[in-house]
């Protein structure tokens, strides 16, 4: 017994021989951390929002002093509400708990689990059971697989579809399979196709149901060649075995442009490391309060591979995240941009001031992520709006490094002009770059990456602080710019 219950019973004793206390020993996992407790008896005509059967929480603990005892006394623990009452592991209805007359003293109670808790299906008529269990070569192991289908997916014959893969699919259409709450990827997706969106299939991917299971099933290696983990074998499954059997039975559209992999939390580190290990199957990744493992590690992993065609990283993170911190994000953007040859518009930082780290808010999120990374390319009057999203192909390529920089840095790009301002603008640094080449093709602007330029700048005439390296094309008069820190 603790000494803060030491304390507490000798308290009882020498003022209350006779009363009993109430001591909620352990609650299930899930349990708000705001919750209040209350009991319903016959003395308060079971009835628990009677605040004089309240619980009041000492310390780490929720106690209760009953009332003078002349009768066997007969109640039930609830979460301050008749529709919040404990049941039992399997969420059956308990009997009445019983404190006899004669009791006295300290009475412990465990409650396995509350009556709200229980989850009912709440997948709609589009979700279908792809398979129970498919099984993999690769992991050696079957996975449950659920798909999503658009509203007029067996109405419109001839219409094909673009394509997401989502990590935890347990946890994307059903609230009954889903570790918290689901996402509602499914009402997300049937809402939006009635208001001019074409319509996208989801395939959920089941992780492992035990956590201890899940840390082996994710990453913390990435794609090592000494992984022992199960992170690059999972890569391989989706690439080589699921992705090809959905294509061979269902309307998709077999081009890596329309295809995208998402995650959330740990899972974010695998939808972005196989996305990246597989450029031609994925163009779209969506990342949602990523948590990443062996960071140095990671970002070796993605230098190794890097962007290879046009691809598109949406990050979101709440402020309120203490799990995946928000600065993580900001380092992965800028190391994206930076160091693995992505575009200023490719990679999307949708950070939220009252976000946080659970699925309630991965659900709003979905819907711009999905808007984001499809931009343009799934609405009604296709040739007008792609034409604009592969116009963005031809945007500048840029990286400033070191940074922050002591003794010298390096410029490499493809502009033609590169300004370098102090903060009030001052003119540091003007050069000349090659102006890029172009092609274009049926409404396609595609950048050559054959004319890159380098500068390597001292910095003995910079003073410590910040200063914009501004890159410009004089041919299309498009300009991005890059923070410099001096140190």
């Amino acid at each position: 017994m603790n000494r803060n219950f030491t304390l507490l019973l000798f308290f009882v004793f020498v003022n209350a021989q006779a009363q009993v206390v109430l001591r909620i020993k352990s609650l299930p996992a899930n349990t708000p951390l705001k919750a209040k407790f209350s009991i319903i008896c016959e003395q308060n005509n079971w009835n628990a929002s009677d605040s004089n059967f309240l619980f009041k929480k000492i310390k780490n603990d929720w106690v209760l002093k009953l009332p003078n005892l002349n009768d066997t006394f007969f109640y039930k623990i609830t979460r301050f509400s008749n529709n919040k009452i404990e049941v039992d592991a399997g969420f059956n209805e308990i009997e009445n708990r019983v404190v006899l007359p004669s009791a006295k003293g300290i009475v412990t109670v465990n409650i396995a689990n509350w009556s709200d808790f229980k989850k009912h299906h709440s997948d709609n008529s589009n979700v279908e059971i792809l398979s129970d269990s498919f099984y993999s070569e690769f992991l050696g192991s079957a996975r449950k697989i659920w798909i999503y289908l658009p509203n007029d997916y067996y109405t419109d014959k001839q219409k094909k579809f673009p394509i997401i893969y989502a990590l935890q699919g347990q946890n994307m259409f059903d609230n009954y399979t889903a570790d918290n709450t689901e996402w509602r990827i499914d009402e997300t997706l049937k809402s939006m196709q009635y208001k001019n969106d074409n319509g996208c299939i989801v395939v959920g991917i089941e992780s492992l149901k035990n956590e201890a299971d899940r840390e082996t099933d994710l990453f913390y290696k990435g794609f090592g060649t000494n992984d022992t983990s199960l992170a690059k074998y999972i890569g391989l499954f989706i690439n080589y075995e699921l992705i090809p059997y959905v294509d061979s039975a269902y309307k998709t559209k077999i081009n890596g442009d329309y295809y995208a992999i998402i995650g959330a939390g740990k899972y974010a580190q695998l939808a972005l490391t196989t996305g990246l290990k597989y450029p031609y199957s994925f163009s779209k990744i969506g990342l949602f309060s990523p948590i990443f493992s062996h960071q140095d590690s990671l970002y070796s992993i993605i230098e190794n591979n890097k962007r290879k065609r046009p691809t598109r990283v949406y990050i979101t993170v709440g402020y309120n995240d203490s799990i995946a911190k928000p600065e993580t994000s900001e380092k992965l953007q800028s190391f994206l941009l930076e160091k693995a040859d992505f575009f200023d518009s490719e990679v999307n930082l949708d950070a939220k001031l009252k976000g946080v780290h659970d699925e309630t808010f991965w659900s709003t999120m979905f819907k711009p992520c999905y808007l984001w990374l499809f931009e343009s390319m799934n609405y009604n009057n296709p040739v007008r709006k792609q034409s604009n999203y592969y116009k963005d192909r031809s945007e500048i390529f840029a990286k400033v490094y070191p940074n922050p920089a002591k003794v010298n840095f390096t410029i490499e790009t493809d502009a033609n002009l590169i300004k370098i301002l102090t903060e009030t603008g001052e003119l540091m640094e003007e050069l000349t770059g090659s102006p890029p080449n172009f092609f274009y093709n049926k409404s396609i602007y595609v950048i050559t990456k054959k004319e890159l330029r380098t500068f390597n700048i001292d910095l003995a005439k910079y003073k410590p602080g910040n200063y914009y390296v501004v890159f410009t094309n004089k041919n299309n008069n498009s300009s991005i710019s890059r923070t410099l820190i001096v140190q």
